[in-house]
């Protein structure tokens, strides 16, 4: 029997938080779709009234009805669901950065170290991504065990 795989993941928190995030992102552009639908004109700056010329206009078909929420062509409930869940994005992105700085993931994971931005490292980190060259993953003291199943080797 082989030895069991450690396979680091991101905490219970950090991936609850995530998947709220990538839902909101998902709902507010289908939220998007609906409202670009229901007034197929963008305008841009100050502008916006009917006699404007507009930045961009999509044709009469606009995007199909199961690519937008609510799925019928209704501005007001369209633009109701983009606020709730632009503010949802907002609020959920900011109890991320809470909670990832209480935790320390912010200053272990996500900062760079001084030696990281040294202008040698940056150059030296260019030239590898330019020939495709990446590094690998540097172990952690603290990881989460998981074994890996039978299935799996």
């Amino acid at each position: 029997m082989s030895t069991p795989e450690i396979i680091r993941r991101h905490s219970l928190a950090t991936r609850c938080l995530h998947w709220i995030n990538a839902l909101c992102v998902f709902l507010v552009l289908m939220s998007g779709l609906q409202i670009f639908n229901a007034d197929p004109h963008l305008y841009w700056g100050q502008f916006g009234a009917s006699p404007d010329r507009a930045l961009l206009t999509i044709g009469a078909h606009g995007f199909p009805h199961w690519a937008t929420l609510p799925a019928w062509q209704d501005l007001s409930t369209g633009r109701r669901w983009h606020f709730f869940f632009a503010w949802l994005l907002v609020f959920n992105t900011a109890l991320y950065l809470l909670v990832s700085m209480m935790s320390g993931h912010v200053r272990r994971d996500l900062l760079p170290k001084r030696t990281e931005i040294a202008p040698a490292h940056i150059a030296h980190d260019i030239w590898n991504h330019l020939r495709l060259r990446f590094r690998k993953a540097r172990p952690r003291s603290t990881t989460t065990c998981c074994r890996s199943s039978p299935m799996s080797a």
